[in-house]
């Protein structure tokens, strides 16, 4: 089993408090408030960490995908946005939107999608987040030929 961690502190209320993210891979704490949480303040939220994990992952399960189909990628780029809502008196993490740009040797953009598809069910933090609605688009940006590769 391989586990990566990462913690949190939270100092005073919510509305006028602050905390710090220290994650395994990096000696740097990341701050974070309720306004960069809910709203325009600079500093992380959980939901963007969240968004950072399903990107990453989706991005390799994609790449994965597309390599054992002989489609090799030259490069996956997704970006996920994660929303947040007012759920009753709290809130609720509510979907993750993937968009990802794909160059690759011998891709198919008709294909591309479905690829991308299975990925987004085969990927693990999609099955983590399995109460959230996941969407998916995938736009092919470049057939590569194998001199271009």
């Amino acid at each position: 089993m391989n586990r990566k961690y990462a913690s949190a502190k939270w100092r005073g209320n919510l509305e006028s408090g602050g905390g710090t993210i220290q994650m395994e891979s990096t000696s740097e704490y990341n701050g974070y408030t309720a306004d960069s949480r809910f709203g325009p303040g600079k500093g992380n939220s959980p939901e963007e960490l969240i968004a950072a994990a399903h990107a990453a992952c989706f991005s390799m399960a994609l790449a994965h995908l597309l390599s054992e189909k002989v489609m090799i990628p030259q490069q996956v780029a997704t970006t996920a946005t994660v929303s947040i809502e007012e759920d009753g008196d709290g809130f609720s993490i509510t979907c993750s939107e993937l968009v990802t740009h794909v160059n690759g040797l011998g891709l198919d953009g008709e294909k591309l999608q479905a690829y991308a598809e299975q990925a987004k069910d085969s990927c693990p933090v999609s099955k983590a987040l399995s109460g959230v609605q996941i969407t998916v688009e995938a736009i092919l940006e470049k057939t590569l030929t194998p001199e271009e590769y």
